[in-house]
């Protein structure tokens, strides 16, 4: 028997789904506070719809729709207490600046600090963006080490097709770059890649200038000075270089440790590579043969034991007769 769910699990086994009217359709007491948000005291204010029996228990039930009514009066009860707290705060404030007047010119000039504030920001990200742009301040794209077309080869090393003809591959990066700097010169042929750069740079410099040069006309005393640019210049370079000193002296460090560790290892090793050493194989010239080095070691024995003899006297009834 189907007790509740919704008609898509009817529709997916094919019966019809069967609807409850809305008015009937009821929630206990915690599952109306959690759906509609609203408090147990809230809840048990309402009439109760009717009482349900469980195990012969009843508990009160309520409709739905009373639940939705109660709710909606809560949230205009809000809405009115914050209008009325609004209006309050609205009033004080008109009280402290002089009346309505003089509140909308205080809200009018914070506005137009903000608007300034923001402005000047605005100026300062352009001045640093249109500084990075100057000339000679973007480096040249790095140059490929294979080149797919001859358009391409034309384009970044500034050949022509008569150039290219006299090269027997048009694909090196390392053929089109001496064929560049043997026509243009290695300095003409930075130079011409420099001023390529540049005339990108400009392209995008040019409508930050111009935004630039609005807001300034808007409010003069942002402008700054060339000889203040050209210090704020010369303060970015400076630090850059100490950081690529601090860079560096940082990695001269590292690379010394490294080379003695590398040299500790290297002494590590040749020691273990003496120390594994099989032992020296005698020559078969040097090295007597199995037979003759045993009889010489028996002639050894031999003669020891011959020098550990010590002669006995002969007997007295022997030595008349020697």
């Amino acid at each position: 028997m189907w007790r509740g769910g919704s008609g898509r699990a009817w529709q997916r086994s094919g019966l019809a789904a069967v609807e409850t009217p809305y008015e009937k359709q009821v929630l206990a007491i915690a599952r109306a506070c959690s759906e509609f948000g609203l408090t147990v005291e809230e809840v048990e204010a309402i009439p109760v719809h009717r009482y349900n029996s469980c195990h012969g228990n009843s508990y009160a039930v309520w409709n739905k729709q009373s639940l939705a009514d109660a709710r909606a009066r809560k949230q205009a009860a809000v809405r009115a207490q914050e209008a009325e707290r609004a209006q309050a705060a609205e009033k004080q404030l008109e009280q402290q600046h002089g009346g309505a007047e003089g509140l909308a010119a205080h809200r009018a000039a914070q506005k137009a600090a903000a608007a300034r504030q923001a402005d000047w920001e605005k100026s300062e990200h352009l001045r640093a963006r249109i500084a990075a742009l100057q000339p000679g301040c973007k480096a040249p794209r790095a140059l490929p080490d294979f080149v797919h077309s001859k358009k391409d080869a034309k384009a970044h090393y500034y050949l022509t097709d008569t150039d290219l003809k006299k090269l027997t591959d048009h694909s090196s990066g390392a053929t089109l770059l001496a064929a560049a700097k043997k026509k243009h010169g290695a300095l003409g042929f930075e130079q011409k890649r420099q001023a390529e750069v540049d005339a990108e740079a400009r392209i995008e410099r040019e409508p930050l200038q111009a935004q630039l040069a609005a807001i300034e006309a808007r409010y003069p005393e942002f402008k700054v000075s060339e000889a203040e640019l050209a210090g704020r210049a010369a303060a970015k370079l400076e630090a850059e270089a100490s950081a690529a000193e601090a860079a560096a002296a940082e990695a001269t460090a590292v690379a010394k440790s490294k080379r003695q560790k590398a040299q500790a290892a290297r002494a590590k090793a040749t020691r273990l590579a003496e120390q594994e050493k099989p032992a020296a194989v005698a020559t078969p010239a040097a090295a007597p043969s199995t037979s003759n080095a045993a009889g010489k070691r028996k002639a050894d024995a031999i003669e020891v034991d011959a020098a550990e003899v010590t002669p006995v006297p002969l007997a007295p009834i022997f030595a008349g007769r020697s």
